[in-house]
């Protein structure tokens, strides 16, 4: 029976762990999915018109690396979490903010200084784009448009996806997904002792699995269409931080595996 018992503890535990990597993962999968096709490109065009207009003698193909430069930032990803949680903020509240990421773009070029000088632009013209930037009204076009891709016209499904998210990248959820797992653990351990090691290995192995697997490409389906219905096209998702995440459970799993196996020919021989 309480091996009975201690398997059940262990399913239940894999279905929280799974829970726990969408909740763990799933900001970084929505901010880098906007960053990619709704504002790094666009972000990345302001700068160079506006590093164009400072150096009209910088040519095409140096322009080009500059755009790439940043469009791959990790300000700018930084720039579109900004942008999605004030829309997200609007959603729920169905109130309009305001929103400032003067230090995200000051930092955007600061951080992308030593590169950019690479290309001919000196400091002092350096200063200067980081002056315009943050007082370039396109910025706010930017983000209107993001604003309007994501939360102008959404449909009650639509709102009801938002909500989802709400609760799935909630801190509370996430709380209680811990405090679940370890509650299961300590009953374990009250019930099979050691082997415990091996009930929570094996979940874990499972759920890393399970991931890599089967809720990646599960969220790559979902993921489809909702970008088609919010953003109105599909896009590539980067599911990285999930995929991280899938790999730890599947590490720590057979970690835990070969402890299990090392503790129990420990008591073998000393029985």
């Amino acid at each position: 029976m309480k091996k009975v018992i201690c398997i059940i503890l262990s399913i239940v535990i894999f279905i929280l762990l799974l829970i726990l990597s969408i909740n763990l993962s799933i900001e970084d999968i929505v901010v880098d999915t906007i960053s990619d096709s709704m504002v790094s490109d666009k972000i990345s065009d302001v700068v160079t018109d506006i590093i164009y207009e400072k150096n009209p003698d910088i040519d095409v193909e140096d322009m080009e690396k500059i755009e790439k430069l940043v469009e791959n930032s990790e300000d700018v990803i930084d720039i579109a979490g900004s942008f999605f949680y004030a829309i997200i903020g609007d959603i729920n509240d169905n109130s309009e903010k305001t929103i400032d990421i003067s230090e995200e773009l000051y930092d955007l070029i600061e951080d992308n200084k030593d590169k950019l000088e690479k290309y001919g632009i000196n400091s002092e013209d350096i200063d200067d784009i980081k002056e315009k930037l943050v007082d370039n009204n396109n910025i706010n076009d930017v983000y209107e448009v993001v604003e309007d891709g994501v939360s102008n016209h959404l449909t009650s499904d639509q709102r009801i996806v938002i909500s989802i998210y709400n609760i799935l990248s909630s801190n509370e959820l996430r709380y209680g997904l811990i405090i679940g797992i370890i509650v299961n653990l300590i009953i374990i351990i009250l019930l099979s002792g050691y082997k415990v090691i091996i009930y929570s290995g094996v979940s874990a192995l499972v759920s890393g699995i399970s991931v890599k697997v089967g809720i990646i490409g599960i969220i790559h389906l979902i993921a489809w269409n909702v970008t088609n219905k919010v953003l109105g096209r599909t896009s590539d998702i980067n599911v990285s931080a999930l995929s991280n995440i899938g790999w730890f459970y599947i590490i720590f799993g057979i970690i835990l595996i070969i402890i299990y196996f090392c503790v129990k020919k420990f008591y073998s021989k000393k029985a």
